[in-house]
């Protein structure tokens, strides 16, 4: 991934600190063009923000044409996950009056419950309905990704819910993993020496992001076990340490840049090493 737009999606006025959360997330998980994947559910763990508040902000960004979402086709018949597309041209502008007004309007719908969005067949045909009448100018603003290609399509990023005779919503069933994720996973987890199961959870999500760009969970187990074991040992020149899982779910185990490096106390290493061949 690439950090370039982290800073302007930081810089951008929305006038809500959890939008702006979601944002700059969104932001760091893009690549060079701006393109990336990450789900609700990897947006709303990263952030620790509920998941129909996360689901409610991206539809207002879609309204606002901040981001866009690409249909990436099927591979050997299985569909791959979604992908979004960031309009970095709109990064670092004041949105926040723009975003109170459409906010305004997402909360005038869900009024009547005084609940947050539930994700039932009704509001689901709310949302879509609401989506089809920005579609043609998200599409006219966002063109195919020049390397996955597709047409912008509904920014639902999971699989929307069929309703029950009950008037329920059906539960999603889990994905299920095939035996090497599981394998990988398992290897991390003893490799390092982990045991909490939230953080299970957050390789096994890291597992399958990378499966769908194509990586070997294999691969991707061994590459996790040495980032994590040069992060641990690099904790002496660091300003501070991030927990395993904010490690890995924020994707700091990709990219060392991204460490805080604290370089006081690498050039004290560094004249400490100098003296001691003199």
């Amino acid at each position: 991934m690439s950090h370039e737009w982290y800073k302007p999606a930081y810089a951008t006025r929305l006038g809500n600190l959890t939008a702006k959360s979601v944002l700059v997330l969104i932001a760091d998980q893009m690549n060079g063009e701006g393109f990336g994947w990450p789900s609700i559910e990897f947006i709303s763990h990263s952030t620790e923000i509920n998941r129909r508040t996360v689901l409610r902000v991206f539809q207002i960004f879609v309204e606002m044409e901040l981001v866009a979402i690409v249909d990436r086709g099927k591979v050997n018949g299985k569909r791959k996950a979604q992908g979004i597309q960031l309009n970095t041209e709109k990064l670092g502008s004041d949105l926040a009056a723009e975003f109170a007004r459409l906010l305004k309007i997402a909360q005038g719908r869900t009024s009547g419950s005084g609940k947050c969005l539930r994700d039932t067949g009704r509001n689901v045909s709310e949302t879509q309905k609401s989506v089809s009448e920005t579609q043609k100018s998200v599409s006219e603003t966002f063109p195919p990704h020049p390397h996955i290609g597709g047409p912008v399509i509904d920014p639902l990023m999971t699989h929307s819910p069929t309703p029950q005779r009950g008037g329920g919503a059906k539960k999603t069933l889990p994905q299920e993993d095939s035996r090497a994720t599981r394998f990988a996973i398992d290897a991390v987890m003893q490799g390092c020496g982990f045991t909490s199961t939230r953080l299970r959870k957050v390789i096994r999500d890291v597992a399958r992001q990378e499966a769908d760009k194509g990586v070997e969970p294999r691969t991707t187990a061994l590459g996790m076990m040495a980032m994590w074991k040069r992060y641990a040992a690099a904790t002496t020149t660091l300003r501070f340490k991030w927990s395993a899982t904010r490690f890995f779910a924020e994707g700091h185990w990709h990219d060392p840049d991204s460490w805080p490096w604290d370089m006081e106390a690498i050039r004290a290493q560094q004249n400490a090493s100098v003296g001691t061949l003199h």
